[in-house]
């Protein structure tokens, strides 16, 4: 499974990242393209980085704050799922778009309902992909 990381602090997103770990040990990597100042050789690398398909399902590929409408794209061909960090809009809702799947999530206790811990939100993810899944299946035997 991809995951999108996206808004809050860089110390907000580090901590949602590190809950996972810890959570599902062993089974996430998280992919750093921040060193990558250049938006067609990061978006190159993205695509090179991202799991295939036997590997969607024994890992969780964390991706941290996409930086620019195509790699939103991408991800989002590639069915990642998005979680927001709950909290002010950063400058990236200029041009990113909260699509009716993705999530908030945060590791505050005192948050709205409709706001995940890290856990929830994978929890609720995998949900999604299995029932996402499930659908395809049916639409094929018909």
């Amino acid at each position: 499974m991809i995951v999108v990381v996206v808004g809050g602090l860089l110390r907000e997103r580090d901590q949602i990242v590190e809950k996972l770990m810890h959570f599902y040990p062993a089974r996430v990597q998280k992919l750093n393209l921040s060193f990558i100042s250049d938006d067609e050789t990061r978006l190159a690398r993205l695509a090179r980085q991202l799991p295939n398909q036997s590997r969607l399902r024994r890992y969780i590929t964390v991706v941290m704050q996409p930086q620019n409408h195509k790699e939103v794209a991408l991800l989002r061909e590639r069915g990642a799922q998005f979680l927001h960090v709950y909290g002010s809009l950063t400058k990236h809702y200029r041009w990113l778009r909260i699509a009716p799947n993705d999530l908030q999530v945060s590791i505050k206790s005192n948050v709205p309902d409709h706001v995940f811990t890290p856990h929830e939100a994978i929890s609720e993810c995998l949900h999604q992909l299995r029932s996402h899944d499930d659908n395809h299946q049916s639409r094929r035997a018909r």
